[in-house]
């Protein structure tokens, strides 16, 4: 099965025998910026797709993350990845799915301490997942504020072009 973009041949054909697809770098390309310009125009149909693909990324990302910190000998902080999760669910401008991703990588960073850490006694690994906890409320707090000013922009620009175009401006 061949996937591509507006019946155009693919440029740079990649085989993936695990599941039987090929698909096209270009098409894939080609169908994230037209979902991209879609999603800027408003289009309802986009913006719930973005969203879909948006929550994908952000649930493989977050479980990727779960299983390098429980795998990992690393002896840092590797839950503060997490942030990219937050980072990756305000992408879709709503306030909720920040404090769910929030909630749930708080949990799974304490799980893997629980697994990674469980039996020692409280010394620097506690210390590197509380520095995590702390850079995951920041991360939720500061994509919080960031979306609430995106909106009150987004108002305020639509109030502005109702006044211009009530007045006759072109």
């Amino acid at each position: 099965m061949m996937i591509m973009c507006r019946d155009q041949p693919a440029k740079y054909p990649i085989y993936l025998p695990l599941i039987g697809i090929s698909l096209s770098i270009s098409a894939l390309w080609r169908s994230y910026w037209s979902l991209s310009e879609a999603w800027m125009r408003g289009d309802p149909e986009a913006r719930r797709l973005a969203a879909k693909v948006h929550t994908a990324t952000a649930i493989v990302v977050a479980l990727g993350i779960f299983a390098l910190d429980i795998l990992s000998p690393l002896q840092g902080a590797v839950a503060v990845l997490y942030t990219t999760v937050i980072l990756i669910a305000a992408r879709g401008h709503a306030g909720k799915p920040v404090y769910a991703s929030a909630a749930v990588c708080t949990f799974l960073a304490i799980v893997a301490y629980a697994i990674s850490h469980g039996g020692e006694p409280i010394a620097s690994p506690a210390m590197r997942l509380g520095v995590s906890l702390v850079a995951i409320s920041i991360t939720t707090a500061l994509m919080v504020r960031q979306i609430s000013t995106a909106a009150a922009h987004e108002r305020a620009s639509e109030r502005y072009r109702m006044i211009f175009n009530a007045a006759g401006f072109p």
